[in-house]
């Protein structure tokens, strides 16, 4: 890989499974997936709905627990590891439809995990750079996000998920509202994050555009887990 950032195995999916049953109906959701995560690498898992993707990412939120198979990070059980702590300090997490408090301005929203955190000191400074980092200006800072456009919005979400510092991005179809101009932006966005960040960038997607952009592709269909060659 040309980037040449220092990589290391984050996440190990062993063999897991997980099961939900919808008024009686049992859904194998996700199928004795096996796979490892590197951070300085971008990945995408693509499928039809109902093939296992998020479902598959909720595992990896530890929002869900396997009901087979075990999840590691860094070589350890995420269910031995307190599931609110592994999301704050290892987890940023990207959603479709941003999530940003429309009460706060753009700076405030990034601030904000840090103040849940009991961070006190230099958090401004931490939000400012967080939101140059992802191409919004001084003037960005002071705006809600209903003065925002779709994409401006997102950056924000993303800077948000970075305002801790996690080894880990988890994107849910993070380009699904926005046009294709600002699908590239985040696009682009999304590939410093790994390759000059050092970030382990995994990112659940409908997209052609954000798989063709990813560094390993991995498919779901039926729950089961596969890779695209590139």
């Amino acid at each position: 890989m040309e980037w040449g950032s220092k990589m290391s195995t984050v996440l190990q999916v062993n063999n897991v499974s997980y099961d939900y049953k919808v008024q009686q109906i049992v859904t194998h959701a996700v199928r004795n997936v096996t796979a490892e995560f590197e951070t300085g690498t971008f990945y995408t898992i693509s499928g039809r709905s109902g093939s296992g993707k998020s479902t598959l990412l909720s595992l990896l939120c530890a929002i869900n627990r396997p009901l087979e198979g075990d999840i590691l990070y860094k070589g350890e059980s995420i269910l031995s590891i307190d599931p609110d702590e592994y999301r704050r300090k290892s987890l940023g997490i990207i959603y479709q439809s941003f999530y940003l408090f429309p009460q706060l301005t753009a700076l405030e929203n990034v601030t904000l995990p840090m103040e849940f955190a009991g961070i006190k000191d230099g958090r401004k400074e931490r939000a400012s750079e967080l939101l140059r980092m992802v191409g919004l200006s001084e003037d960005h800072e002071k705006k809600r996000p209903i003065q925002l456009s779709g994409g401006e919005q997102q950056r924000v979400a993303i800077a948000r998920s970075l305002s801790l510092d996690p080894e880990i991005i988890l994107g849910d179809e993070p380009t699904g509202n926005l046009d294709s101009e600002n699908s590239g932006n985040i696009i682009s966005i999304l590939q410093k994050l790994a390759h000059e960040q050092n970030k382990c960038v995994i990112v659940v997607t409908h997209s052609s555009e954000v798989c063709g952009a990813s560094d390993v592709r991995f498919t779901m269909r039926d729950g089961q887990l596969g890779t695209v060659d590139i």
